[in-house]
């Protein structure tokens, strides 16, 4: 198996990067499997940064891009690579998960039904603070904690999405679909991802590996106003254009996460930039119905 593996950084030095660190603790596992891998450095941070020349060889390779265009724009540059070098498969990762040896010799194993021509992605259990958030259903919009317990490893009987870091994907479905979707340089590319999966008659193999990862979004106390707009103006796009069969619950739930936002959340300003959301899709509503 030839396998492409993508790291981004941002603002972030390689050596401080778990995810990177981890992989280098558990390289010999790795190497130990017979695997032939292009691991690529994107590096999205400003400042290039001096690597070793150990890192940048046959196997390693450092792409520093200070335009920073997003987690899409790696991922994209990662799969024409892959298509050139003739790889099967392309690895996600971001620089803070932490990677375990069980977690690596699961997604690169040989023997396992997941390998199936209908199985396009391969993705661990994702733990932020204890709590699972990756896959989870993706035929819901709010998603309570009494949902969120660990799945069996296969394929789920139902629609799931999962978080990018962690998942391999087939190179040649990405060719099939045209690569990542520059619509969502950033925020849910993900989501739309494992929709496209699903509504092209694909299917996701959920391992048993449990990884923990900093998921900085599950405290909206610690993302500033412009993150959190990114966050929403993708959903809104992801919804409306492509998920559009639960538009219409996403518009609802709008109201619920104003009122929190407004009663909990330090920074008011993210509550008024979801009303701001919430009265934009209801005049839309509204404009359409007029137009009639």
């Amino acid at each position: 198996m030839k396998v492409t593996i993508v790291m981004v950084l941002y603002n972030c030095e390689l050596k401080k990067s778990k995810t990177f660190q981890t992989f280098l603790k558990h390289k010999k596992r790795v190497d130990d499997l017979n695997l032939k891998y292009d691991f690529i450095i994107y590096d999205n941070t400003m400042e290039k940064q001096n690597i070793s020349q150990e890192y940048q060889g046959d196997s390693f390779s450092y792409v520093h891009d200070p335009r920073n265009l997003g987690i899409g724009a790696a991922y994209n540059y990662a799969w024409e690579k892959s298509r050139k070098n003739g790889n099967e498969w392309l690895l996600l990762l971001d620089q803070d998960t932490t990677l375990k040896e069980e977690y690596l010799s699961q997604i690169f194993r040989k023997d396992k039904q997941h390998f199936n021509p209908d199985i396009v992605a391969i993705v661990p259990q994702i733990l932020s603070n204890g709590i699972l958030v990756s896959p989870l259903p993706s035929n819901k919009i709010s998603r309570k904690k009494a949902t969120e317990k660990m799945l069996d490893e296969g394929v789920p009987s139902y629609p799931l999405t999962a978080i990018n870091s962690g998942a391999m994907i087939k190179v040649n479905f990405l060719t099939k679909i045209g690569g990542f979707n520059k619509e969502f340089p950033l925020d849910y590319l993900d989501h739309w991802l494992f929709h496209k999966i699903q509504s092209l008659g694909y299917n996701t193999y959920v391992i048993s590996s449990v990884l923990e990862h900093e998921l900085s979004v599950t405290n909206y106390d610690n993302v500033s106003l412009e993150r959190y707009k990114s966050i929403l103006n993708s959903e809104l796009l992801f919804y409306s254009k492509y998920k559009k069969e639960m538009y219409k619950e996403f518009k609802k739930h709008l109201i619920p996460r104003f009122i929190k936002q407004l009663l909990l959340f330090r920074n008011k300003r993210i509550a008024f930039y979801t009303f701001f959301v919430l009265l934009s899709v209801i005049f839309s509503c509204n404009q359409r119905i007029a137009d009639r």
